[in-house]
């Protein structure tokens, strides 16, 4: 989803397309000179500098199943989900994947391999 944003860096709406860019184009000057708020190193790094969760547990699925995370997969890539507006097809087996690789990241940060999450 395109996020826009003002000259000044404040941001205005996001506009909804009937599915993902193809290409997104960069201007690397833009990009170099933005502020080092903008260029996070990592996602999670961004992710948790705004609340987001970046594990399974800190959404309540900490103890979630394989089978419970087959559910929220086949729910994700039912017709008409947003998840389609990718460039390419999206499955189940690809969701689950990702949902575990990113818990797995999440959970291996550095400054969290001495505390569950």
């Amino acid at each position: 989803m395109p996020v826009i944003y003002t000259g000044a860096g404040v941001f205005l709406r996001t506009v909804a397309l009937p599915r993902n860019p193809d290409l997104v184009l960069v201007d690397t000057r833009v990009i170099a000179a933005a502020p080092v708020r903008f260029l996070v190193a990592k996602v999670n790094d961004f992710c948790e500098s705004v609340g987001l969760p970046t594990t399974l547990a800190q959404v309540g699925l900490g103890e979630a199943s394989g089978d419970d995370l087959r559910r929220v997969a086949e729910a994700a890539c039912r017709e008409g989900e947003t998840i389609h507006h990718e460039s390419c097809p999206v499955s189940a087996d690809a969701v689950v994947a990702a949902l575990k690789a990113a818990n797995r990241f999440g959970r291996n940060r550095p400054d969290r391999r001495h505390r569950a999450s």
